[in-house]
């Protein structure tokens, strides 16, 4: 249910309530791996220590082992922090009596999270949707299933002893599917039908756009397969002359089969129509992904309403907040409103000496943006960075990890990402010589780490790699072994995404209809996958779209057969296999054609 932001405290309050009696810790945090959520729960923990209310703290890197997790008896209250907002809650973990508690920025909310039909969990809402939004309560509010329409097609063939109805709807979902069939494009640009002509595997360019005069197609494997993906035309005149030629009569086997519209005369009855429009306004909904508010600065509400609003929990909010400007998850508009509010925040302390700077009695000065990169960066930094930059400084940083599963002992140790989370948490309070240290070791690294997407970017730029087709550009990337050791985080790589946009915006290149998404493609050799991640391209800086290749990424994954092996909250990331790579791109191409 989403719980009202002026009544935070009051759902705090119960937390505290259900504490009461309890042996052990009744609070279990789950967080995510990210600067947000470290900032969000450091206030949190504040706030349960100020109750004396005993907790547990739990690293969370995706969703299957949020699913894997059995709860003692003992756990009353389980806190999600940037993780379960898009899951329905209640069935992922199993839940018994517990009660959730969601404090999470993904977006848009799973409605059965909205219409907690169990009284279970509760999601802190940040009101920046309207209730209208959310399409009404019913049995249908899950996300629709990729294989859904496969499902209906089926039942059509198979279960003849189906009632009127259920033929009826199958009927209409098979006309939608027709109708909505996916083209391709041909080395001629022209459109045909996915069960015409040979496949040979080929991803086609849109020949149409030549404004982009640094973008050229490559193999992806180097090579020239027929099977791989690679760009069509090398500018001839013979080229050019061939693409004019559409612009008169197409050949009539060239032209598409007219789509027949579904209208309202054709439907069996009204209330087929209606189920229509729920599904379309269902899809709608859940049609790409964007961010809310920071968890930082929801949880600094909470704290403001219990009067614990201090000095460390306003720099904590701030530090979320630029997390997400940061990471180009929050528009100019929203950004500048939470900057004006913080700025009141930091006024109206006791004492504040009117800097937004924080200043230590070790003499170290920071702005949020250092913080953020210098804590990002120990998050994602890979063992043998980290290993050199914090071995002369701070010895014992990194005791009992190893490259491999074992501690150095030789017994098994805990993934490294969880060591790196529990460094992250140690250096953000800078309430210690050794925070400030790994603080500052971790700008280190994190200028480290923007040497390399930088150095990788240009190298993209002057090698002309990006390749454009219909409705998305992309590149695929064969990194070294140093590249792929700086650069082969998922963070990371989206950054050099992101970096790649921005060059081309601020060159007057991908603007206006020249804009498109941009999907990053890289080999990554010690686990011979490929990782993809899939960026927006706003017309103008400061702008943030719904990012709807996370949708994309599942169907074209479904409709060819490759499982991702990708287990994080960010929808546009997928891990493939080596040997999917070609056949997913193309498959992509024909999802967003269709």
């Amino acid at each position: 249910m989403l719980w009202p932001r002026e009544h935070f405290r009051v759902a705090f309050k119960q937390v505290v309530s259900d504490a009461i009696d309890t042996h052990g810790a009744s609070v279990l945090l789950l967080v995510a791996l990210d600067v947000d959520s470290i900032a969000a729960v450091s206030i949190l923990t504040s706030l349960l220590q100020a109750e004396l209310v005993a907790y547990s703290m739990v690293p969370v890197a995706g969703y299957k082992q949020m699913a894997a997790m059995t709860f003692s008896s003992e756990i009353r209250s389980i806190f999600l922090i940037n993780c379960g907002a898009m899951i329905d809650v209640y069935s992922t973990l199993k839940l018994t009596d517990q009660k959730v508690y969601v404090i999470d920025s993904h977006r848009p909310l799973h409605l059965a999270n909205v219409y907690d039909r169990h009284g279970t969990v509760v999601l802190f809402d940040d009101e920046g949707q309207a209730e209208d939004d959310f399409p009404d309560d019913g049995s249908d509010i899950a996300a629709i299933e990729l294989e859904e329409d496969d499902d209906s097609d089926n039942e059509r063939d198979h279960d003849s002893d189906d009632d009127d109805d259920s033929e009826t709807e199958a009927d209409l979902v098979d006309t939608t599917a027709t109708n909505g069939k996916r083209k391709r494009t041909d080395s001629t640009g022209s459109l045909t039908s996915d069960d015409n002509g040979d496949d040979n595997g080929d991803n086609v360019v849109d020949n149409g756009d030549n404004s982009d005069d640094e973008e050229a197609g490559e193999d992806i494997d180097g090579g020239g397969d027929d099977d791989e993906v690679r760009s069509d035309g090398d500018g001839s005149e013979e080229d050019e002359a061939q693409d004019n030629s559409g612009d008169g009569e197409p050949d009539a086997e060239q032209v598409p089969p007219p789509a027949t519209a579904i209208t309202s005369d054709k439907l069996p009855s009204k209330r087929y129509g209606l189920n229509i429009k729920r599904r379309l306004d269902i899809l709608q909904y859940y049609r790409g992904t964007f961010h809310g508010a920071p968890a930082a600065t929801l949880a600094f509400e909470l704290a403001s309403q219990l009067n614990m609003g201090t000095a460390d929990k306003v720099w904590l909010a701030i530090v979320g907040l630029t997390k997400q400007f940061v990471a180009q998850q929050i528009d100019a508009d929203n950004y500048n409103m939470l900057v004006q509010k913080f700025q009141d925040e930091v006024l109206a302390l006791p004492s504040n000496g009117g800097s937004n700077d924080v200043v230590h009695d070790f003499k170290y000065q920071w702005c949020a943006a250092d913080v953020v990169h210098g804590l990002s960066a120990l998050l994602e930094a890979p063992l043998h960075v980290a290993r050199k930059a914090l071995a002369d400084h701070v010895p014992d940083a990194l005791q009992g990890t190893s490259d491999d599963d074992n501690s150095t002992d030789g017994t098994p140790s805990a993934p490294y990402w969880q060591h790196s989370f529990h460094l992250a948490l140690d250096a953000l309070p800078c309430s210690s010589t050794r925070s400030c240290v790994l603080l500052e070791r971790g700008m280190a690294m994190a200028m480290q780490l923007q040497q390399a997407v930088v150095t990788l970017g240009v190298s993209i730029l002057d090698r002309k790699l990006i390749v454009r087709v219909k409705h998305f550009r992309f590149v695929c990337l064969r990194l070294s072994e140093e590249e792929e050791h700086l650069c082969g985080h998922p963070s990371t790589l989206s950054r050099l995404a992101l970096f790649l946009v921005d060059v081309h915006r601020e060159q007057g290149k991908w603007i206006g209809k020249h804009a498109a998404p941009f999907v990053l493609i890289a080999h990554i050799k010690a686990r011979n996958v490929y990782l993809v991640v899939g960026v927006t391209c706003p017309e103008r800086a400061g702008d943030i779209h719904r990012n709807t290749l996370g949708t994309a990424f599942a169907l074209a994954a479904a409709e060819t057969g490759a499982a991702s092996t990708y287990d994080g909250f960010e929808t546009t990331v997928m891990e493939l296999h080596m040997d999917d790579i070609n056949v997913f791109v193309e498959q992509l191409h024909n999802v967003m054609d269709a």
